[in-house]
């Protein structure tokens, strides 16, 4: 059973509010080995929307979290560590940032529970942290925010409307704020703990930064904003513009990584896939040939059908091929050849799952069929499929250098579209 700290004042001024805490504790964070009360409330200067923040420690815990809620009209935000998760919080995000959110809560709230050894080891922990400060920033990092403080205030003192002056000037008390604080090597803050931070090492400043961003919010007058920028620029050579260069990182480079398809020669194995991927094939080509016939419409079972496949592994003018990238399965490819006929090959079927389409694996697959495949080729098309059409055309012209010859032609096996394009050339 938790212990409770009855001693300190703000408990004794609002017994309700105790009550209240010492309810959800016992609630919530009954296992739990220390908790700490931090914030405005806390330190006697909440206000009626405050809430009510907390620093639950217990021994061990998976992974520290946040969590906000509502208990008995009270709103709560509540971090929940254990002392490897402070630690870490310490040492990687509050010291780095300069923001030191759970030290200032453990050093500077209240403890609700009983004090323990265990209490006063978060606390020589937190006040160790402390101790250490904040990361400090070097030549180049008050060279760049220099700058974007400078392009800010340019924007404030030049606005292109109310409006957007108002969200400058407001991005920059917080860059400027923490400019300051930062610079001189102080803990930082943001939100209402900055304007808190900055009043405590200059109070006079901080009435500086008051009148200055009061002006520009009510008259939009940055007289006094520019000079504030001035003063706090001024130790660290003031202003910057001319002359600012940042230099990317050399590693801060994508290379475009070409996805590679491989054609491999199918099997009679890889007959369902092939059958089944024509399903997806016709329902792609419904999209413009839909229109043609009835053999179009979709089925009453809600699933397209395509001619049976297994002929082109019956027949050994017939060459079929998978398409795999990687170890996935993304499309297929049959060719027909005849050295009979005045036409050596011509492309029966061709598909790419629509994930792939648009990314240049079909104009591999089609480019590494012609160059496997040495000879005179004939593509045809029909002619309601026009993305098809757009897209052989380029391909096919760019492969030959524009050496290919398109002819519309009536054919004789498709009585609801007698009509074909065909793209003849030679790879």
């Amino acid at each position: 059973m938790l212990k409770y700290n009855e001693q300190h004042p703000k408990y004794s001024n609002s017994h309700m509010l105790q009550e209240t805490i010492t309810a959800l504790i016992d609630k919530r964070y009954r296992d739990a080995t220390a908790i700490f009360w931090g914030g405005s409330l806390a330190c006697g200067i909440g206000t009626s929307t405050s809430d009510i923040d907390l620093v639950v420690v217990y021994k061990e815990l998976p992974n520290a979290y946040r969590e906000a809620f509502i208990h008995e009209d009270h709103p709560y935000d509540v971090f929940v560590h254990d002392m490897n998760t402070l630690r870490y919080f310490f040492e990687k995000m509050e010291i780095p940032s300069g923001i030191p959110v759970l030290m200032d809560m453990i050093l500077s709230g209240q403890e609700i529970t009983q004090p323990t050894e265990f209490s006063a080891e978060i606390k020589r922990l937190a006040s160790e942290y402390l101790a250490l400060g904040t990361a400090k920033w070097s030549e180049k990092d008050i060279k760049k925010e220099r700058f974007i403080i400078t392009d800010s205030l340019y924007d404030i003192t030049a606005p292109k409307s109310k409006h957007a002056q108002m969200a400058s000037a407001c991005w920059l008390y917080k860059a400027l704020g923490q400019f300051y604080l930062k610079a001189n090597g102080k803990w930082n803050g943001s939100g209402k703990a900055l304007a808190r931070r900055i009043r405590e090492e200059d109070s006079k400043l901080a009435e500086e930064f008051e009148y200055a961003f009061s002006a520009v919010f009510k008259t939009g007058n940055a007289k006094l904003l520019i000079k504030l920028v001035e003063k706090v620029l001024k130790p660290f050579d003031g202003l910057l513009w001319d002359g600012f260069r940042q230099d990317a990182s050399s590693e801060w480079k994508i290379e475009k990584q070409e996805i590679v398809p491989t054609l491999i020669p199918a099997t009679i194995e890889d007959y369902p896939f092939i059958q089944n991927m024509a399903r997806f094939m016709v329902y792609d080509m419904s999209r413009t040939c839909g229109f043609i016939s009835e053999d179009w419409w979709m089925p009453k079972d809600g699933l397209y059908e395509c001619f049976d496949m297994k002929k082109f592994f019956n027949n050994p003018k017939y060459k079929v091929f998978i398409v795999k990238i990687g170890k996935e399965l993304v499309g297929f490819a049959i060719v027909t050849h005849d050295d009979t006929a005045t036409v050596d090959y011509s492309i029966e079927e061709f598909y790419i799952v629509a994930k792939y389409q648009g990314k240049g694996i079909a104009r591999q697959v089609a480019v590494q069929l012609w160059n496997e495949h040495r000879g005179n080729w004939l593509l045809s098309v029909i002619p309601e499929n026009l993305p098809a059409l757009k897209f052989w055309r380029k391909i096919v012209s760019e492969f030959t250098d524009l050496q290919y010859k398109e002819e519309v032609r009536e054919v004789d096996y498709d009585k609801d579209q007698p009509y074909r394009h065909f793209l003849i050339f030679r790879s």
